[in-house]
């Protein structure tokens, strides 16, 4: 019983650890213009107000026809082994 104790123990350790870990960072987002595009920049701060990492990706507002054609020809290429298999034929 003393063996499972300290089992519980150390696994509610950890998982403390890991949410003070987790708590203990922010994130600060910003929507910047960089040329005719926009981005969203994510700042990741420690509680002691040091940037710890930062992110930039592009923020999408737009739906053009490329994009249909592209989740258009990427579902096919996921869908089609799938297709050819016996298993779904016997459905």
């Amino acid at each position: 019983m003393k063996e499972e104790e300290e089992k519980r123990s150390v696994v509610e350790a950890s998982s403390s650890a890991s949410e003070e870990i987790m708590g203990a960072v922010s994130v600060r987002e910003r929507v910047v213009r960089v040329g005719n595009k926009l981005k969203v920049v994510r700042i990741f701060v420690s509680k002691g107000g040091n940037v710890v990492a930062r992110t930039v990706s592009p923020l999408m507002t737009t739906f053009k026809k490329k994009d249909i054609a592209q989740v258009f020809i990427g579902s096919l290429l996921l869908a089609t082994p799938f297709m050819v298999t016996e298993e779904v034929w016997n459905l």
